[in-house]
């Protein structure tokens, strides 16, 4: 009698596959860009990685008071490279008009270190993407 063919486990947590789970993905994706078609992010941003960290310091603040702080952040730390070398107490005293600078330095600590594996900005999404010129 032959061995029953295990059965490979669904890839996602839902049970779909993967491509079922990127078609839906895609159709979320179109009907969110046609009910709203002029949606803009409120923070200011000027690359993926820009839009990571002023989208986790806007925890518990306005995104004017993020807007706010992002020049002086980005001047002192341009990119991940820099923002990974950064002095925490230099860190906090730029975040800490934010509130919870502890917590959001911590935070940005995390932003800033290369991620293991792929990531919605390292592949190319066409969402990371879309949001980045939508914001301009």
């Amino acid at each position: 009698m032959p061995k029953p063919v295990p059965t490979v486990p669904p890839e996602t947590p839902t049970g779909e596959t993967r491509t079922s789970l990127v078609r839906r993905a895609r159709r979320i994706d179109r009907v969110l860009a046609d009910t709203y078609p002029d949606a803009r992010s409120e923070l200011d941003f000027d690359s993926p990685f820009q839009l990571l960290v002023v989208t986790v310091l806007s925890a518990q603040t306005t995104d004017k008071r993020v807007n706010a702080v992002r020049p002086t952040l980005f001047a002192a730390y341009p990119d991940a490279t820099a923002m990974a070398a950064a002095d925490r107490d230099h860190l906090e005293k730029i975040v800490g008009p934010l509130g919870f600078f502890r917590a959001k330095s911590d935070a940005a600590v995390l932003a800033r270190k290369k991620p293991s594996g792929p990531t919605i900005f390292s592949r190319g999404s066409r969402s990371a993407a879309a949001i980045a010129a939508a914001s301009g």
